[in-house]
């Protein structure tokens, strides 16, 4: 995953501020939404469906904490990474609340371009993380769909034993066994059968031809 499948909202009220911070991280080759305001915030992310939201904290109205908390208790967005920002807000005890409200990470005021391009970059790194691991998950229960299709009870012919699917059709086992896992078949006899279709062929004591 590049950067600019990664998408992030700034969010700050200062102008210069915004403009600032969204002209490094779109440098960076980042996709990029802004908003000015907690409120114009929440609209802008149920539309853009940012990975990261990178929020100023002091703001009039909503602020940062605030509409952190309204993304983070929503089921549509709260898998989204919010990052608080303050150059007042500064105090262990600041950051703390912050980290309360929902936030994933904090960041301090003042800070230089690079920094603010490695710790964002960080938190990308966290979001391919956990995309990855989720496509992990889907594979991993897809399997297990799988294997629970090949458990239970399963009606068998007694006499030609084949299986009855769910629409009712009668398939061989091999062909029902591959449709249903990863397994496929190779064929061969056993010494039983050998004997059987080919008396004299194999000692049936020893197995040996």
């Amino acid at each position: 995953m590049n950067s600019a499948e990664i998408r992030i909202l700034v969010v700050d009220d200062d102008p210069d501020l915004l403009q600032g911070t969204v002209h490094v991280l779109e440098s960076d080759g980042y996709t990029v939404a802004r908003a000015s305001g907690g409120e114009e915030a929440i609209q802008t992310a149920a539309a853009f469906r940012p990975d990261v939201v990178l929020s100023d904290r002091d703001m009039p109205g909503m602020d940062g904490l605030e509409m952190c908390r309204r993304i983070k208790g929503h089921p549509t967005s709260a898998e989204m990474f919010v990052v608080i920002i303050s150059g007042t807000h500064t105090l262990p005890e600041d950051q703390v609340s912050g980290l309360n409200s929902g936030a994933d990470g904090y960041i301090l005021r003042p800070i230089g371009n690079r920094e603010l391009s490695a710790r964002v970059e960080a938190f990308a790194r966290i979001v391919r993380l956990t995309r990855a691991l989720q496509l992990k998950n889907a594979a991993l229960e897809a399997a297990m769909a799988k294997v629970k299709a090949l458990s239970g009870m399963l009606p068998i012919c007694s006499g030609c034993k084949k299986i009855r699917d769910d629409r009712g059709y009668w398939n061989q086992v091999e062909a029902y066994i591959e449709s249903h896992s990863e397994a496929s078949f190779t064929h061969s006899l056993c010494p039983q059968c050998v004997q059987k279709y080919f008396p004299g062929l194999v000692d049936p004591d020893s197995g040996a031809v």
